[in-house]
């Protein structure tokens, strides 16, 4: 009787020392918990957060430091920083590098940035189209329109160093002269161009794809002049065909912007874009 009063007396004495170091645990993690509520930064109140040398959060005056302890601004960056692989911003020389600059050759939606070179030749074209202009060259005289941001001629370009439409003389007046497309430099005059594949789509993105603007003659005007093949005259009066300096990469033969009158609703239709190499078709001049 004695062993077993012992006995039960020794697992009392265990039960309460593990019960006391429990309740020690527990309010051990409470005061804890409680001081980390009450003051969430020893040394520091509500107000203000602890500031390491990398980062410094002031709610006290709402700042973020980023390299400093002493944020004088709202974001206060001591450093470069980065976006991706690329450096933004130096601050220590307060040089902005963009290593990849916003591209948007034609803004088409609003969330579309335009570059400065962009908005630059809009408002080039926006000054110095509608009037007409007259080719040092040869006295010819071009009527000039503006569609969209871009600045064409409304006419052919009939400068004399091609072939007449149809073959005949009379034609040059309305729809220009026909050139060899394989060499197509000084075609235009000094100012224009001859415009890119790229620029034909920005023209129809403009204007349409099925619409008779293409052959408005206060617009863009466009007149069927056909093409020669070298030793014969096609598709005058019912297809134009343009020179763009585009070229297709398989063969490097020029892509030639193509306009027909052929269609189920009888009307114009840039259709698609044709690769001719050595035959000799129209150019309309686009303003540089």
């Amino acid at each position: 009787m004695e062993k077993n009063q012992r006995r039960s007396l020794i697992i009392i004495a265990v039960l309460f020392v593990g019960i006391v170091c429990a309740v020690g645990q527990y309010m051990g993690a409470f005061n804890a918990m409680y001081a980390l509520a009450t003051n969430p930064n020893p040394g520091h109140t509500w107000n203000q957060m602890e500031c390491s040398t990398g980062l410094c959060v002031d709610t006290v005056n709402n700042r973020v430091g980023v390299g400093t302890t002493s944020p004088t601004s709202t974001l206060h960056v001591v450093g470069g920083f980065k976006v991706g692989s690329h450096t933004t911003c130096d601050s220590s020389t307060g040089a902005w590098n963009f290593t990849t600059p916003v591209s948007v050759p034609m803004p088409t939606e609003d969330s579309n940035a335009a570059t400065k070179g962009y908005v630059d030749s809009c408002v080039h074209a926006i000054t110095n189209c509608g009037t007409s202009f007259t080719d040092p060259r040869d006295g010819k005289i071009y009527p000039t329109v503006l569609l969209g941001c871009q600045c064409w001629m409304a006419k052919n370009m009939g400068y004399d160093e091609g072939f007449y439409p149809n073959g005949n003389s009379a034609n040059v007046a309305t729809y220009g002269m026909l050139y060899y497309s394989v060499d197509i430099t000084g075609i235009c005059p000094s100012g224009w161009h001859i415009p890119s594949l790229e620029e034909y789509g920005v023209l129809e993105n403009t204007i349409g794809s099925m619409n008779d603007a293409w052959m408005d003659p206060n617009g863009w005007a466009a007149v069927f002049a056909g093409y020669y093949d070298s030793s014969s005259y096609r598709f005058f009066g019912s297809e134009a065909y343009y020179i763009t300096t585009s070229k297709r990469s398989s063969d490097n033969y020029r892509w030639i912007w193509r306009l027909s009158e052929f269609s189920p609703y009888n009307n114009v239709m840039p259709v698609y874009q044709e690769a001719y190499y050595s035959n000799f078709f129209s150019v309309r001049c686009l303003m540089d």
